[in-house]
């Protein structure tokens, strides 16, 4: 694969440098403990750089550059102790607890998961600001294998509470960054964040109670 020369890439790479910070946000306005920002930034601009050089046209970098930052930080996280962790920790039962709730024919409360987790209110509030950068990351992960996302989400979102809606539009039609939510919805960043996590977790609980034999989630 021809390479540009690197006083050329890292010039390009400078140009679209924005890009990395951004993708970042778009995981989360407030991280886990577990991951360092600093070295996802850096994790970023290598794949930038690496985009700069070896890009064919110098036009099509910004395109390229996204692709290529999101798959160096996607690839990092997925295989990270705390992507292991948090998956089978606690996004894992946190559905499984919506869903025996919603099986019960139980409103899914604050109150019922924390019971039910053995967390407090703070905890929730951490899980669910959790849950959203790993759906952030890679929604089909947390749904059931063979589900579509877009399907999954078209079929839940009408049903989930006025805020909840607003901050999925405001990330997936909108593309916006979790700081630029929380500018537009006028909260806090871990707010907006926590938000959105409880509308990721709703859409993967309705969608694996799509195929499990009993009552779906009532609307």
């Amino acid at each position: 694969m021809p390479r540009r020369d690197a006083a050329a890439a890292r010039r390009l790479a400078e140009r679209q440098a924005h890009l990395v910070q951004r993708l970042v946000d778009r995981l989360g306005a407030c991280l886990p403990e577990q991951i360092d920002p600093a070295a996802l930034i850096e994790r970023g601009h290598r794949a930038l750089y690496y985009a700069a050089q070896t890009g064919e046209r110098p036009e099509t970098l910004p395109e390229l550059a996204v692709e290529a930052i999101w798959e160096a930080l996607r690839s990092w996280l997925g295989a990270s102790e705390w992507y292991r962790e948090a998956m089978l920790g606690r996004a894992e039962p946190l559905l499984r607890t919506q869903r025996a709730l919603a099986l019960a024919g139980r409103p899914v409360t604050d109150r019922a998961l924390c019971r039910r987790l053995r967390i407090t209110r703070g905890q929730l509030a951490e899980t669910l600001q959790e849950f959203a950068t790993l759906f952030a990351l890679e929604p089909k992960a947390l749904l059931p294998a063979g589900a579509d996302v877009k399907y999954s989400m078209a079929g839940t979102i009408a049903r989930l509470p006025t805020e909840q809606q607003l901050a999925v539009a405001l990330y997936f039609h909108q593309q916006l960054t979790f700081p630029e939510m929380a500018k537009v919805m006028d909260l806090e960043p871990e707010r907006v964040q926590e938000c959105f996590g409880r509308a990721a977790a709703q859409i993967c609980a309705e969608a694996s109670l799509a195929s499990w034999p009993g009552p779906k989630l009532l609307a």
